[in-house]
Parts: C-alpha cells; structure tokens; sequence
C-alpha cells in the first residue's frame, strides 16, 4: 500500500473517531433532549461531507502525483530512446526536444524550446531547399509518415546525418498542427554506406574478375570484368554455375574440391575459362574458402593471364632460340662469374671436353688449361675483369689428356650485382697448320726464287762449259790428253747440269715436257735399277694399277720422284727390309683439299712409297722437305733429293704428305690429277751420229759465252749464225734481214725487252716467223705461255750439241 492510500485511511479513522467523540459529549449535554438524533444526523452528515471533500482533495493530491510521474517517466522514456524526440510546430519552432539532441548537434534541447534556436537554423545550407520542398509536398498530401534524410550542423561546425521520422498530425480543417518526430544519427552508417558503395564499386570495376558461389557451385555474384571477360550477361552468369566457365572442375570433381577447399581454406592455381563464345582464356585463380551465416561460401579472384602466357611462350622461344644460336656456334661458348664458376655454355664445350653437364658445373675455367698456359689464361682473365676484354691463345687439355690449340676472347658485362665474363673459343689447331703450312710455302717460295735464280745463271756458264767440250770431244785431231782432258769436263758439266735441274725441280720452275705418262711403267722402270744396284736384303713389292693410270707431267722428272723416294726409303734400311711402291686411284674431296695448298677436288692417283726402315723422328718430320736439309752423313747427301721431289710434285698440280714413326718406317704418298688420255708408245732411240744441217739462224742472247759458245756449236753442225746482244738489237736485226733467216734463236729472259715480247715483235714484222726458245729456267708459266704463241720448240740450257742438232734440224727441216 503506497502512502497516499495509507494517509486516506488514517484521515477517515481520525475523522470518524473525531464524530464520535463530539457525538457523545453533545448527547450528555443535550441527554433527554429531542435534538439527539438531529445532532447525531448533522453531525454525522457534515463529518461525511468534510470527508467527502477531503477526499476528493487527497484523491485529486493522488492523480496530480500519478500525472507528475508518467509525465517524468514519459520524459525519462523519450530522452533514452536511441535519438531525439520533438514536436515542433508548422512554424518550425519546437515546443518540445529530447535531450539527446545535445550529443547529435551540441546543442541542448532547452535552447531549442525557449525558442533561441529555430530549427532551420541547423540545418545544412544544401540540404535546405530539399527538406522544406519535401515537407510542403507531404503536407499537400496529406501524407501521415515522412521519412527524411539531412544534414544537420554541429556546434563545432561539423556537419551530422540525420533520419528524421515525422508523424504528421492535422486538424479538422485538414491544416497540418504539428509533427512529432524522432531524430537519429546516421552519421556512421552514411559512412559505411559510403565505404560500402565505393567497396562494390571497387569490386564491380576491378581489372580482375571476381565472383562468389556456393556450396553448389551455383554463381551468387558475379563483377562486371567478369562480364566483360566471359561475354555474358550478370543475369547469365548468376543462372549458371561454374562448372559451365571452368572446365577443369567437372561435377563429378566439385564435391571433392569442395571440401578440398574447406581444408585448406586458400586454393590458388592456374586454370581455364570457358568463355560464351567457346574461346578458352588461360587465368590464374585465388579461391578463399568464407563461412558466414552458418553457410558456405567460395570467393574467387580470377586473372587473365592471356598475355603473361604469352611472354612466356616468348620467353621460351627467346630462350630456346638463344640455346640454339649458342649451340650452333662453330666453337666454345662459356659465361662465368668472378669466382670462376660457369653459368652458361653450350653444347660444344661439353663435346670437345669430354666432360658433363655437371663436371662442368662444378669445374673452373683454369682445369681445362695445364702448364704455362694456365698462368698465362689467368692473367687475361684478370685483365678482362679489369680492362673489360682480352683475348688469349692456348691449348685446351680435354678429360682424355687431348690438347687442342684454342682462340679464346672474352668480354665483361656488369650484372644485377657483379661483372660476369662471357667468351667464345676457336679451335684453330688447323688454322695454326694452315699458317705453318703457308710460313713453309712462302719460305719454299723464296728459296725457289732463289736456287732458280740460281740455276738460271749456273745454267748460262754450263752451257759455255759443256758446249766447249762438246765441240772438243767432236773434233778431229785432238791430242789425246785434251780430248781426255774434254770429256772430263763434258761429264762433270753434265752432273753440275743435273744439279741445276734438281734446283730447279726445288724451285718449282716447270716441266720441259706436258705429256700423259703411264705411272706404272715409270715405277717399272725405277724398280728394275734398283734391283741391280740396291743391297740384295731389301725386298721390292710393288702394287701398280693394271691398266691406265696416267698423268699429265715431264717424264723425266716423274722419274726423278720416284727415284728419289726409292732411293731414300733404300737407305733408311742398312740392314735390308721391304721396300713397296703401290699406285691406285683415289677421289680427293673437298675437305681433304682445303687443308692442302693449290688442290682441287677431283680425281687422282696415288703414288705411295713405303719401308720398313728406321722412320724419321718428329723433330726432323716436319724439316724434310726444307732444302739442304739431310740426315746423312756428310759426303752422301745434298740435302736437295726431298725439295726437288716436293717441287716437282707440286708443279704437277699434286701435294705429298709423310707417315712415320722412328723406328717404325716411313709412307711418302704423292697425289698427282688422273689424266684421261694415254701415255705414248715409246720410240726408238735416235740415231747417235750429228747430221750437218743449213740455214741462216738469228741466235738472241744477251749472255756473251752463251752467244759465242752456241754460235760455235750451230756453225759446227753447219749453220750460218746472226747474233744479237738482247731483244732490242734482235728485233732490229730482224727487221732487217727476215726474208734471209731461216730460224731465231731466242732467249726468254733479256734485259731491255723480253724474250716474249721480242718474239711478239717479230711475228708483227713476218707473222711466219720460226723461233726455238731457249732459258736457264724449266718451260713454265710465262714460258709455257709464250710457246702456246706459236713457238716451235723449246730447248733447255745448258746446250748439249746432240739436242741442240735435234731441236734446231727439226725446227729448219734437217730432221723430217
């Protein structure tokens, strides 16, 4: 029982308590009376209206109370709800606020209520227009609810969203009275709502596909690259599920990715996508397993790695096109860091090696180099890291012990965070014979130049010497002693001639003949002398074509080749042995001929001479040919037999290479260019005795004992002999007395004019003109060309009186 209830109680006990007492001491003044019973109703029925009336005043003291607190708990109720209510007026002041309007706006209700504050005051100068425009419309409406949305501003001048919700409340007249209302802050949600729109904006212009699905596998959102990438509508997309855009996840596969997924959370991969036009775009997937609201969900980022693939087929094709280049390199490629570790090479240095992929790996440069030539590889590798390049040549050890002569460059370049080294190796083994073999020629060639030079002037002072005892050793009458005395001379000229021819073989001074001869029946011939003059203990076997085998050549000095070479392979046997000398045919190629100077390839013949003898060491292998070089003792050998077969061989068009080992015997094998035609039949031996002969014969030399002996030896035979002292004089003398002469006697080398050009001259002024001629040196080049002019013959310096009578009777019709 509250107090007011029990303070009614109490008044009515008191007021009842009270009647009775003054109810009493009234009947004992009055006892006996008639006025009892109207005092007892009076005073009953006053106390009954006092009581009435005190209590209508304590039950109205009761309902004030009861008001005065619903009142303050309807307050209390409107200041805790979350916002501020009010009521405001169509005059936008506010009757009655909220108190929770002071932490929306900073401003208390009560400064809103007392009128300091209208409303309109706070709200955003932009929003302004728009809340009174959409306030009239509903009031025009008759709209009961308005739902608003605004900026209000704060106190500190900071600017609040608010969601108004207006009740509208309208008078009979349909006049809007009043609105109550309730303000809250949304200034946190607009905030979110902003971060979320711009999130979805993000996520729907993302330059990355991205789409969610369910349990499924049934699409539930899909971003607009999606669209654009797969070309389907949003609306397509969220109909159809993925296994219909990833074929690589059929359904029978998806329950098992599925929880796959679940386990692991994160999936990524690369993967396909089906796109609407059939076309399928490689992509690179991020899958994240998400559970939200007691279901499952699979957010997926999907790139399009079209244009990576791309590079990377691009990158392979560069890498497989520079493994390639690299490969195909004629030589050595190598890249190495500081440290002398290989990063890169191809496949030639694994080959020429010998060693593995992962030898080589694990190797540094200086094990592929022994001796000085490590050191010296060493040093330029330190200068390339130093000066930026270098070069080197040396000999390359492979993993048999080989060693190769190599051309090594190399070049730095600066990686990300050191220089590296990257090189290339030659092998120029071959080059470094080529350049040997050419010193050789060249050298040959000087030397050649020499000894014919040499020959040449020889040649003129025997041809003095040997045509004097020619003419004395003929001669009729004679003492004994001079005639002795000539035919000494006459045979040491002689040799001395073969001396010079060796020279000239030496010097490569041509062939006095270019016939085909029979190989065959020239080793036949060489053979059966030296069975009669050879020790006995040697064995001679021979192995010849059986039919053709001819060459184009001088058969004498063919002669003088195999000769030599038997000779030779004779003597490296003192305690006897075999001996054999083979020809067959061969097809040189290509190859074989780039390795040899002046070779073409083509048919050949092979001329191989080989003993069982001592063999010739390594150091004099190579020296053999050099002229003057011998290994015999002193008094047996000129050193001239091997460079005038050399010279020989090689003026036929041919090359000679040797095997040998000491202590092993020797092979010398001569290739000489096959001839098609056939070698002549041998003649009968002219008839030794000199027939005199008639003419007049213009002899043109400039050597005086040449002149004066040959003019004796022509007058001898019984021609009338013109001299001329060089060409000049020749042609002048011929000019004049050409219709007189009957021969020219010409020399091809004269100072002033050549022996060609006074032939030339000569055939201007009678182009019938007959002319022999005649040199120290062997008929080649220049010589050959001036005969193929239309010389009649040739003839060899020095003069012997027998081929002279020949050459010249032939020429002037003595010989027919």
């Amino acid at each position: 029982m509250d107090r007011l209830r029990q303070f009614t109680i109490l008044c009515t006990l008191a007021f009842l308590a009270f009647a009775v007492i003054l109810g009493v001491t009234i009947t004992r003044v009055y006892e006996g009376s008639a006025t009892n019973p109207r005092i007892w109703a009076l005073l009953l029925g006053g106390f009954a209206a006092l009581y009435v009336l005190l209590f209508a005043i304590v039950w109205k003291t009761r309902i004030f109370s009861e008001q005065r607190d619903l009142s303050l708990q309807l307050v209390s109720l409107m200041n805790n709800v979350p916002g501020a209510v009010y009521r405001g007026l169509p005059d936008w002041t506010i009757p009655f606020m909220g108190a929770n309007i002071e932490k929306i706006v900073g401003y208390s209700s009560e400064e809103f209520t007392s009128g300091g504050k209208p409303w309109y005051e706070i709200v955003h100068p932009e929003d302004e227009g728009m809340l009174k425009r959409r306030v009239l419309e509903a009031t025009r409406a008759h709209e009961r609810v308005l739902r608003l949305e605004y900026r209000l501003l704060h106190r500190d001048g900071s600017a609040r969203w608010v969601a108004d919700r207006r009740q509208m409340i309208y008078g009979e007249d349909g006049r809007l009275r009043w609105v109550d209302g309730l303000i809250l802050d949304i200034t946190d949600r607009k905030r979110s709502d902003v971060a979320l729109r711009l999130t979805q904006f993000s996520v729907d212009r993302g330059s990355e596909a991205t789409y969610w699905m369910g349990r499924d596998g049934r699409l539930i959102y899909v971003n607009d690259r999606t669209c654009e990438a797969l070309g389907y509508s949003r609306a397509e997309l969220l109909s159809m599920k993925i296994q219909e855009i990833n074929p690589e996840f059929p359904p029978e596969r998806w329950p098992t990715h599925w929880d796959e997924l679940r386990t692991g959370r994160i999936f990524s991969a690369e993967s396909t996508h089906r796109a609407k036009d059939g076309r399928l775009i490689p992509v690179e997937i991020k899958a994240n397993f998400i559970e939200f609201d007691g279901k499952e969900y699979n957010c997926v980022y999907a790139r399009d790695i079209t244009a990576r693939k791309r590079n990377e087929e691009l990158i392979l094709l560069e890498r497989d096109f520079s493994k390639t280049v690299i490969d195909s390199l004629p030589g050595i490629f190598y890249l190495f860091d500081r440290k002398g570790k290989f990063l890169r090479w191809n496949n030639n240095l694994e080959e020429i090696t010998g060693y593995s992929a992962e030898e080589i790996g694990r190797m540094h440069p200086l094990d592929l180099f022994a001796g000085s030539d490590k050191a010296l590889v060493q040093e330029r590798i330190t200068d390339a890291f130093v000066k930026g390049t270098t070069e080197v040549e040396a000999e390359l050890v492979t993993k048999s012990g080989k060693r190769v002569t190599y051309y090594f460059t190399g070049h730095t370049f600066q990686g990300k965070d050191e220089p590296f080294l990257l090189g290339t190796g030659i092998d120029i083994s071959e080059r470094k014979k080529l350049e040997e073999q050419l010193r050789k020629s060249q050298k040959m060639e000087a030397m050649g130049l020499l000894a014919g030079g040499i020959a040449h002037d020889f040649n003129n002072l025997l041809t003095g010497i040997l045509g004097y005892a020619n003419l004395l050793s003929l001669k009729e009458g004679v003492d004994p002693e001079v005639s002795k005395a000539a035919g000494i001379i006459q045979r040491s000229a002689e040799r001395a001639s073969q001396l010079t021819t060796q020279l000239l073989g030496f010097a490569e001074q041509g062939k006095n003949l270019n016939v085909s001869v029979e190989l065959g029946r020239v080793v036949a011939s060489v053979t059966g002398v030296l069975e009669r003059t050879q020790d006995p203990r040697i064995r001679i076997v021979t192995a010849l074509r059986s039919e053709g085998g001819c060459v184009v050549g001088d058969p004498s000095q063919l002669n003088q080749v195999v000769m030599n070479l038997a000779i030779n392979a004779c003597d490296a046997m003192p305690d006897g042995g075999q001996l054999k000398i083979a020809t067959e045919p061969v097809t040189l190629d290509e190859a074989f001929c780039r390795e040899r100077e002046r070779m073409s390839p083509g048919k050949y013949l092979l001329l191989s001479v080989a003993d069982t003898g001592v063999g010739i060491s390594p150091e004099n292998l190579e020296r053999i040919f050099d002229p003057f070089f011998t290994t015999k003792a002193p008094g047996k050998g000129t050193g001239l037999g091997l460079s005038m077969v050399f010279g020989i061989v090689k003026n036929h068009g041919g090359c000679i290479d040797v095997r040998s080992e000491a202590g092993a015997g020797s092979e010398f094998r001569v290739y000489l260019p096959e001839s098609t035609g056939s070698a002549p039949k041998e003649t009968a031996a002219m008839d030794p005795a000199l027939p005199r002969g008639c003419g007049r014969i213009l002899l043109v030399d400039d050597q005086e004992p040449v002149r004066e002996v040959a003019k004796d030896m022509l007058e001898a035979l019984g021609y009338e002999v013109i001299t001329a002292a060089d060409g000049l004089d020749g042609v002048s003398r011929y000019r004049d007395l050409w219709r007189e002469i009957d021969l020219v006697v010409l020399d091809m080398i004269m100072p002033n004019m050549s022996g060609g050009d006074c032939f030339r001259r000569m055939k201007e002024i009678n182009p019938k003109a007959r002319v022999v001629l005649s040199s120290g040196y062997s008929m080649d080049g220049a010589i050959q060309d001036v005969m193929n002019e239309g010389i009649l013959a040739f003839i060899q310096k020095p003069y012997r009186l027998e081929e002279l009578s020949r050459v010249v009777g032939t020429a002037v019709g003595t010989y027919q």
